[in-house]
């Protein structure tokens, strides 16, 4: 399954012209290598160890010259004088194979001091971030048809987790060594919860990693494995009284996990607790659930937040409401960076960011004239992932140039709306499904067909 591109590349056009954003001065430049052929293709070397990636901002910053600096000088240059920034072409580094693609959604994570790692329907692979070659591949154990589910994290320790499918069902759980490619442990939910399922009603994961544990959702509740050994954690104890009379629902995210009981008078009980360690936060009645299958999500981060029907509701410590914010149609879901929630509102074609402490609104942007855009995340899935994602938002635009057209990658401050950073994909490149992740200077990115990794060496 290896099979890899070899031999030269002809040189992408380098594309001038319109941007994502309306700005007076436009110039281009690229960092252009030297061709190389082999088991994977690859232009201008490996990925220079001199680029260093840089948080301004929410902006990633990086050079792209061995001898150059990291960029942050220039940004905070133009943030006071108001210049606009650079447009320019990435340069293709290498691209590999991962898989033949299926309909199930790919992901991508990024291992500290390790390689990118990229899920498809029919395996997991280990990439070499500066080389693209393989460094292992996992397959479902024999009884298991594909993986179906991820999560979207990976913890310090390099450990991620995947579910994969089993008589059509996707019902067995796998905690995997991200670094080293390696399976850690198994755990059957059609044998140790027969009477259960994995909770679909939600657009969240089911799979969670938050820090040492493993947090799955099915319907009857939350079940919970140290991620290093596999053990079966306490249980997180629904809200309400002893001997309450009820349906409970639960959702999960990294940092925070939720629970609303219906009561039989039409109260309604609800509790939080820290999805890493099981401790309560807090309890008590609440009104922001009607019924406990209402449809709601726990965003992702620091911040409490639950997104119920078109809304975002905010949580204090006590489980009281302080602020909320319009939660538009869109297709893809919201990215979290910090504090700050972006989403791509499609009706109105905008692009709205609200901070998480209060609710406001902190900028709109009108992409009405830009062409066909999406709001992407620096990390994370395609246009299929419609959860929450933490990361950097990036606009991904397809913009008209002659008779052909050109992809455009803008970067922007999440809490200001400035775009900082523009990129052009060289016309080599791929086609991309949506799937990005953004590390030490270079964009890794997946094919339309889930079939091929490209890595794309960011500007200066």
């Amino acid at each position: 399954m290896n099979r890899a591109r070899t031999g030269g590349v002809p040189n992408g056009p380098r594309v001038r012209g319109r941007s994502a954003r309306r700005w007076s001065r436009r110039w281009s430049r690229r960092c252009d290598g030297e061709r190389s052929g082999g088991r994977v293709r690859y232009r201008g070397g490996h990925v220079r160890r001199g680029t260093v990636a840089v948080m301004a901002g929410g902006l990633l910053l990086a050079g792209c010259t061995s001898g150059g600096g990291d960029g942050s000088d220039g940004a905070e240059e133009r943030r006071e004088t108001g210049t606009p920034p650079r447009e320019a072409t990435m340069t293709w580094l290498w691209e590999t194979e991962i898989g033949d693609g299926g309909p199930e959604p790919t992901w991508a994570w990024s291992v500290d001091d390790g390689p990118v790692v990229f899920v498809t329907e029919e395996r997991v692979v280990g990439l070499d971030p500066e080389t693209g070659t393989e460094l292992w591949s996992l397959e479902p154990p024999p009884g298991a048809e594909s993986f179906c589910q991820h999560s979207a994290e990976v913890n310090d320790d390099g450990i991620a987790a995947v579910m994969y499918r089993r008589g059509g069902e996707c019902r067995m759980l796998a905690a995997l060594d991200a670094r080293a490619g390696e399976i850690l442990w198994e755990d059957d939910f059609a044998d140790a919860h027969p009477a259960d399922d994995v909770n679909p009603d939600s657009r969240q994961s089911p799979v969670v990693v938050a820090g040492d544990v493993v947090s799955v959702a099915l319907y009857a509740g939350i079940v919970r494995f140290d991620a290093g050994s596999g053990a079966l954690l306490p249980a997180l104890e629904a809200p309400g009284n002893p001997g309450h009379v009820g349906e409970t629902s639960w959702r999960h995210a990294n940092t925070y996990t939720v629970a609303f009981t219906g009561g039989g008078e039409g109260t309604m009980e609800a509790a939080a607790f820290d999805t890493e360690s099981g401790d309560r936060l807090w309890a008590g009645e609440s009104t922001i659930l009607s019924d406990p299958y209402d449809t709601w999500e726990v965003l992702p981060g620091a911040e409490l937040a639950l997104s119920v029907g078109g809304t975002v509701r905010l949580l204090d410590d006590a489980g009281e409401e302080r602020g909320a914010s319009p939660l538009p149609n869109r297709v893809f879901g919201g990215v979290i960076s910090g504090s700050t929630l972006v989403v791509e509102n499609v009706d109105a074609s905008t692009v709205e960011a609200y901070d998480l402490g209060s609710g406001a609104e902190l900028w709109s942007e009108s992409m009405a004239d830009d062409g066909l855009g999406w709001l992407r995340s620096s990390t994370g899935g395609g246009p299929t992932e419609s959860g929450f994602h933490e990361g950097d938002p990036i606009w991904d635009a397809l913009q008209r140039q002659g008779a052909g057209w050109a992809r455009l990658r803008v970067w922007w401050d999440p809490r200001t709306g400035e775009a900082l950073r523009e990129e052009i994909e060289p016309g080599d490149a791929s086609r991309w499904n949506g799937v990005t992740l953004v590390r030490d200077g270079v964009l890794y990115q997946v094919s339309e067909d889930d079939e091929w990794v490209t890595a794309l060496q960011l500007s200066e």
